[in-house]
């Protein structure tokens, strides 16, 4: 399985998350609602490895979905463990484009997605422009420059 990790080694982020047996469905594999949940575990480690998101958030700031797509390859099933990647693919100046990986321990990629984000003011409930803050922090991760 080595080798299939290696197409997580772009994503500055990865989480490992074991297939549990409830989140399979009656066609005994793991329901497609799922994976979104698996997608939004790594953006928020994404989130979380940036310091200045958490300064973001204590002060009323964050970023919700805007929209989300996936494209199945193979079925899940239990019991598996899975690799899920993430990394910011584009950034304007109200948005945050997300990527997403997943990868079976068993039978290898199994899915991707993207995801844009917008940033938002739950204060004042409006969208805001992506503080230049969150792009420095972002650009230190992903080793670029939006």
């Amino acid at each position: 399985m080595t080798s299939n990790l290696q197409i997580l080694d772009d994503f500055p982020v990865k989480i490992r998350i074991p297939v549990a047996w409830g989140e399979m469905d009656s066609y005994n594999h793991v329901n497609n609602t799922v994976y979104f949940k698996y997608f939004e575990s790594a953006q928020i480690k994404y989130f979380e490895s940036l310091d200045t998101f958490k300064n973001l958030r204590e002060n009323g700031f964050g970023a919700v979905v805007h929209k989300i797509s996936c494209t199945y390859m193979i079925p899940l099933v239990y019991p598996d463990s899975i690799q899920v990647g993430a990394r910011i693919t584009e950034i304007t100046s109200e948005e945050l484009s997300f990527e997403f990986f997943i990868l079976s321990e068993k039978t290898g990629l199994s899915a991707f997605g993207e995801s844009i984000m917008v940033m938002y003011d739950f204060k004042n409930a409006q969208k805001v422009k992506v503080p230049t803050t969150l792009i420095e922090a972002i650009n230190k991760i992903e080793k670029t420059k939006f």
